[in-house]
């Protein structure tokens, strides 16, 4: 009887000891790892985001410098002293909430708040809250791994479009006669237009000289006023820095053509606009350092040495286990949350019967078409989703009359992020004529296309019909949170269709109206769209209608 009691007591003590000893670098490294596993499939996403989004391709130096930001707070600052437990475990219990909730919702700043609040309560188990102060800015500088909100990002680009485009036409003005119509810029003697498009809007720019005042700011030290200050400039410095760029193209193509912009040429601009740009941002950096000086340290005690920020407590790897082991709890309900999302996400809508490439090349009475491939995969290469299909098709009657047909079909609906007031309108600044704008049926007097008349330079116009189909779900979820999610965290898989055609011949107009569309339509609802698919032309981006 002593002895069978006596090895359970022996066996928790050499763990507790074992425990105590371990070197003091076992224990973040474990918790380190958990929380990785935990942010693993998002970061999978992540970085497939930075390799085809130019906005985000900063995205791979964060990493590697909120590390060396880490390492650099370890080193400095207040030591490791008693664990704050109140305020670590409410920050393990936001963050495990935060990451449920990203899988239910699909949002990728609650993945960033799931990170920072895991990372934090771990820190203050540790160390205590002092400790864990020292680390807030680099996982704060982690929020510049997640994208923003498409949203965002879209009324920024819009706002920075419309500034590049009114200041490059100012500065153009005092080397050549110029005008503007909305984004499109038009030199004097020059056959064509420029364009300033999404991508020359600097939204890229915008972000990564916010995300480097974030950084110099840090690093220097200085008071609350001299990094705001400096976090301030970054948007007009970023702003010169665009519009430098977009001047110089445009004095380019007035003075060596344009063919020399389709190919990697097109950059050559920015390899002089960005140094500029860093230039003004240095300079701004060094008149606030004069406005906001480094406050002088204070003198410790002779007799009072300050300890070492680098020296840690007895039992220090010790002091992880829980919050590891909280972590690791998180990891488990989430793995199976998401089991139990993803059992109805793969049944929740149908697939398409069908692909594009089965529609017909022609229609009665007297429509012929053909594949436009060079111009799908440059569309292809543009599109900023995952595209699941995708079509762009010429198509001429026999007397004369040209369409051009644009298909796009995304399983996650993101091809209803496309619409022409935005591409056509707000992008690329084409005046719209409302008079000509109404809505047309198509196969069946209920499905309607949306008509837009714009004009695109030299006074011609351009129609455009558009409409999406959006897919019905197929099965009823089985729980309430399979529901929620469905509601909330799913878009419908669509199909986009724009038809374009010129908007100055009544004739070409009536013969894409009574003939093209309604074949169209009864095409893609035979061959390829699934049964009870909903029909819509409305303007509400994704992310605001899921349908």
């Amino acid at each position: 009887m002593n002895t069978a009691t006596a090895s359970p007591s022996v066996t928790t003590g050499d763990a507790r000891t074992l425990a105590r000893s371990a070197p003091p670098w076992v224990g973040p490294a474990v918790f380190a790892l958990a929380v990785s596993a935990v942010i693993a499939p998002k970061f999978v996403q992540l970085v497939q985001r930075w390799r085809v989004d130019p906005n985000y391709n900063h995205g791979f130096l964060v990493l590697p410098i909120a590390a060396y930001l880490g390492v650099r707070a370890f080193r400095q600052g207040a030591p490791a002293g008693s664990p704050h437990r109140r305020l670590g475990w409410m920050a393990i219990v936001i963050g495990g909430l935060a990451h449920l909730a990203s899988l239910v919702f699909l949002r990728p700043y609650l993945d960033f708040l799931a990170l920072f609040f895991l990372a934090r309560g771990g820190l203050l188990l540790a160390g205590g809250h002092d400790w864990a102060a020292k680390f807030n800015f680099p996982l704060g500088f982690l929020l510049f791994l997640f994208p923003l909100p498409p949203r965002w990002v879209s009324y920024a680009a819009l706002w920075l479009q419309d500034v590049a485009a009114r200041v490059s036409e100012t500065v153009l003005g005092l080397f050549v006669t110029c005008s503007r119509t909305g984004h499109t810029i038009r030199i004097a003697g020059m056959d064509g237009s420029l364009v300033v498009a999404e991508e020359c809007s600097g939204t890229r720019q915008m972000i990564a000289f916010v995300a480097l005042a974030a950084l110099i700011g840090h690093l220097s030290g200085r008071s609350l006023g001299y990094k705001l200050s400096l976090l301030l400039s970054a948007v007009p410095v970023a702003i010169a820095a665009n519009v430098l760029r977009v001047v110089l193209m445009n004095l380019g193509a007035y003075w060596f053509g344009t063919r020399w912009m389709g190919g990697w040429m097109h950059d050559i601009p920015a390899l002089f606009s960005l140094p500029v740009g860093l230039m003004l941002f240095l300079a701004i950096d060094r008149t606030l350092g004069r406005l906001f000086p480094v406050a002088a340290p204070s003198a410790a005690a002779p007799d009072q040495p300050a300890p070492s920020p680098t020296a840690l407590p007895a039992g220090f790897a010790a002091r992880w286990w829980k919050p590891t082991a909280a972590v690791v709890l998180i990891l488990a309900v989430g793995l199976g949350l998401s089991a139990h999302l993803t059992a109805a996400e793969a049944n929740t809508f149908p697939h398409a019967r069908g692909s594009f490439e089965q529609i017909p090349l022609a229609f009665e009475p007297s429509w012929a078409g053909q594949e436009l491939d060079d111009v799908r995969e440059q569309t292809r290469g543009k599109l900023p989703f995952q595209v699941d299909d995708l079509a762009y098709r010429g198509y001429q009657s026999a007397d004369g009359v040209v369409a051009f047909v644009y298909l796009v079909h995304s399983r996650t609906g993101d091809d209803r992020l496309h619409h022409p007031e935005i591409c056509m309108r707000d992008a690329s600044g084409a005046p719209e004529d409302y008079r000509a704008r109404t809505q047309v049926p198509l196969a069946a007097p209920d499905r309607k296309a949306q008509r837009f008349r714009f004009m695109v330079g030299g006074g011609r116009h351009t129609m455009v019909y558009y409409w999406n189909y959006t897919f019905p779900a197929s099965t009823e979820p089985a729980s309430p949170i399979q529901a929620y999610h469905q509601r909330v965290g799913l878009s419908a898989p669509s199909v986009t269709v724009q038809v374009t055609t010129a908007g100055d011949d009544p004739r070409a107009v009536r013969a894409v109206e009574q003939t093209l569309l309604p074949n169209l339509d009864d095409a893609l609802r035979r061959l390829v769209l699934p049964e009870n698919t909903a029909v819509g032309c409305d303007r509400t981006p994704i992310v605001l209608d899921r349908r």
